[in-house]
């Protein structure tokens, strides 16, 4: 699992956070799940009980900086299951919950070229296996980008998505490349100041191009923020995509 916080819209942070060479599932826990932690006033070991009662016995011990997966809820309690797999019951006075994350890269290659890729089977391990994912290789076509809108509309209404308004290099040839972020709204949303993928400063690679060249596809990056069950906001992330070429 990969959690990142950020309070600060940055671009130098953004760099640092560069994953568009991930290729692997990161995470395999249920969607929009609530990580459960003993809260700060926890100072030794906290009870896991095997009923929501301060009667019933103890099941197994929170210690600090543990994580358990939220599975139910009552007015005094939570329902927890712990990595080991006992399960039982804990105060929500000593608890803070904070949403968990899916977070993962993947580089359908050439996206959107040819008419050899099943989105439906894409659009399906996606779905099983990702809360929010930045695409690479979104190849560009006419000035536009078929292959990420077939790749959104497999997906369905359940998704959203994100992608640079600009290729890179920005240029009609056939490998100039979009990044896209494909996200689950009730998992991740943007941050209110995110509108599109940002490319970090450089020159564009076209006609128009000026400045030095860094990059002849430079990272592009954006703010997300988790969403919780309940539909709070939680912490806030900077999210990168980066095709090395």
């Amino acid at each position: 699992m990969t959690k990142t916080r950020s309070t600060t819209y940055c671009r130098h942070h953004s760099l640092a956070l560069l994953i568009g060479l991930i290729s692997a599932i990161l995470a395999t826990t249920p969607a929009s799940a609530e990580l459960v932690l003993p809260s700060s006033r926890v100072v030794s070991s906290l009870n896991v009980r095997a009923a929501p009662t301060t009667s019933s016995s103890v099941v197994t011990k929170m210690l600090p900086g543990d994580v358990a997966v939220l599975v139910g809820r009552s007015d005094q309690w939570y329902q927890v299951s712990m990595p080991s797999g006992a399960a039982g019951y804990v105060s929500k006075a000593w608890l803070v919950l904070e949403a968990d994350l899916r977070l993962g890269a993947w580089n359908l290659k050439k996206l959107g070229h040819g008419s050899s890729k099943d989105y439906s089977t894409i659009a399906g391990i996606i779905n099983d296996s990702f809360d929010i994912l930045t695409v690479i290789e979104v190849m560009q076509k006419d000035h536009s980008h078929p292959g990420y809108d077939a790749l959104l509309q497999a997906l369905g209404s359940s998704w959203s998505g994100i992608i640079t308004s600009t290729p890179r290099p920005n240029t009609a040839a056939g490998d100039a490349e979009f990044y896209a972020i494909l996200y689950r709204p009730t998992a991740v949303a943007p941050c209110s100041s995110t509108t599109q993928l940002e490319y970090f400063p450089d020159n564009e690679g076209g006609p128009q191009g000026t400045g030095v060249d860094r990059f002849i596809r430079e990272p592009a990056f954006a703010c997300f923020a988790t969403v919780s069950e309940s539909g709070t906001r939680g912490w806030d992330f900077i999210l990168a995509a980066y095709h090395a070429t």
